[in-house]
C-alpha cells in the first residue's frame, strides 16, 4: 500500500468512525460497524489504529484540527494590520461556512460534550499552536479596535458577516 492509498484508507476510516460515534458514541460504536462503513476489513482498520480508543482521539483530533486550521488562517497578520474588522468578519464567515459545509464536525463536538469531553483536554495540548493564533489574531483585533475608542473613534459595525 503506497502512502497515497494509506492516507485516503486512513481519510475514509476517519468519515466513518466520525459517523459511528456521532450516532452512538464511545462505547456504544462498534469496530465492525466502523470497517464495514469504510468500505474495509476489520484487520485493516486495527493497522491504522490499534483500538476503538485511539480511533476515537483521532477522530476528535480531526475535527479539532480542521476547525482551528480554518479560523487560525483568516489571521493573516497583515490583515490585521490593516483592517482588524475584515480580519473579524472574515474569521466569522469561515468557521459558520465550516459549520455548514461540515455538519458531521456540529455532531462529534456536541458527542464529545455529552459524553464528558475527556477528550478535550488532551486535544487542546496538541493544537496549541492554532489555538494560540486565533488568540493572537482577537487580542490584535481588540486592541486595533480599542486603541481606535481611546482617540474617540467609534468602531465600525459589523453589518451581516
Amino acid at each position: 500500500m503506497d502512502g497515497s492509498e494509506s492516507t485516503g484508507t486512513r481519510e475514509r476510516i476517519l468519515a466513518a468512525a466520525r459517523r459511528e460515534f456521532i450516532d452512538k458514541g464511545l462505547g456504544g460504536a462498534r469496530m465492525q460497524a466502523i470497517a464495514d462503513l469504510a468500505g474495509i476489513n476489520k484487520a485493516l482498520l486495527h493497522y491504522h489504529f490499534r483500538d476503538k480508543e485511539s480511533l476515537y482521539s483521532a477522530a476528535v483530533e480531526s475535527v479539532v484540527t480542521q476547525v482551528m486550521q480554518r479560523v487560525a488562517a483568516t489571521f493573516s497578520q497583515q490583515l490585521l494590520e490593516q483592517d482588524p474588522v475584515r480580519a473579524l468578519r472574515s474569521m466569522v464567515r469561515n468557521y459558520v461556512l465550516l459549520l455548514r459545509d461540515n455538519p458531521e464536525l456540529v455532531g462529534m463536538a456536541m458527542r464529545e460534550l455529552s459524553d464528558g469531553g475527556q477528550h478535550l483536554s488532551e486535544l487542546m495540548s496538541g493544537i496549541a499552536p492554532l489555538v494560540g493564533s486565533v488568540s493572537s489574531g482577537l487580542r490584535a483585533i481588540t486592541t486595533t479596535l480599542g486603541s481606535g475608542v481611546a482617540r474617540g473613534k467609534r468602531p465600525p459595525a459589523l453589518g451581516h458577516v
